[in-house]
C-alpha cells in the first residue's frame, strides 16, 4: 500500500504541475506597459492637434511614427505586437500623403504669360490651387492606435482567453485523471 501512497502522490504533484504550467501560458503581458500606455497617451494627444489643421499629413505622419514606435515597447505581447503591424500601414499610407504634399509644396509655381488669352472660357474654368495632393483620408478613416482601441475588441479578447483557459483546465484535469486510472 506504500507504493500505491507514493505514486500516487508522485502523479498528483506533477499532474498539479502540468495544470499549472499550461493555465500560465497564454499570458503573455507586456513587461513595459506603463512606458506603452504613456507613449500611447502622448502620441494621440500629438495626433489630435494634427487632426485640428485638415490635411497636415506631415504633422500626422510625425505623431503616427512616434505611435509605431510604443508598440516596441513590448515585443513579448503578441496582440500588442500585431496591433503594431496593422497600424504600420496606417502610417505608411499617411506618410505618403505627406511626402505628396511636401513634394508639391517644393515644386516651383508655374508662371504666368505676360499677355493672359482674353475671353470669357479661361475666366469659367477654375484650376485647383494644388491639384497633386489628394484629399486624403476622411475623419471616419483616422487610424486608431490600440490606446484606443474599441470595447469591443477588447471584449472579444478576454472572452477568447477566458475560453482558451477553460479548455486548457479541462484537458489538464482529463490528463491527470488519465494518468491516476494508469497509476491504480
Amino acid at each position: 500500500m506504500k507504493t500505491f501512497n507514493n505514486k500516487f502522490s508522485i502523479i498528483l504533484v506533477i499532474s498539479l504541475a502540468v495544470i499549472l504550467a499550461l493555465v500560465h501560458t497564454n499570458e503573455a503581458t507586456c513587461a513595459n506597459k506603463a512606458v506603452y500606455d504613456d507613449c500611447c497617451s502622448r502620441g494621440n494627444t500629438q495626433l489630435t492637434a494634427c487632426y485640428a489643421k485638415p490635411n497636415d499629413f506631415p504633422c500626422q505622419c510625425t505623431a503616427m511614427k512616434a505611435i509605431r514606435n510604443c508598440y516596441l515597447q513590448c515585443p513579448d505581447d503578441s496582440d500588442i505586437t500585431s496591433q503594431g503591424t496593422s497600424y504600420q500601414t496606417a502610417v505608411d499610407q499617411v506618410c505618403g500623403y505627406a511626402n505628396q504634399q511636401l513634394t508639391a509644396s517644393s515644386a516651383p509655381a508655374p508662371t504666368q504669360a505676360a499677355i493672359a488669352p482674353a475671353g470669357p472660357a479661361n475666366a469659367a474654368t477654375p484650376t485647383p490651387a494644388n491639384p497633386s495632393v489628394p484629399n486624403g483620408p476622411s475623419s471616419p478613416n483616422k487610424p486608431t492606435p490600440s490606446g484606443t482601441q474599441s470595447a469591443t475588441q477588447s471584449d472579444k479578447k478576454s472572452t477568447a482567453n477566458s475560453n482558451n483557459d477553460g479548455r486548457q483546465v479541462f484537458f489538464a484535469a482529463i490528463l491527470s485523471i488519465a494518468v491516476l486510472l494508469m497509476a491504480v
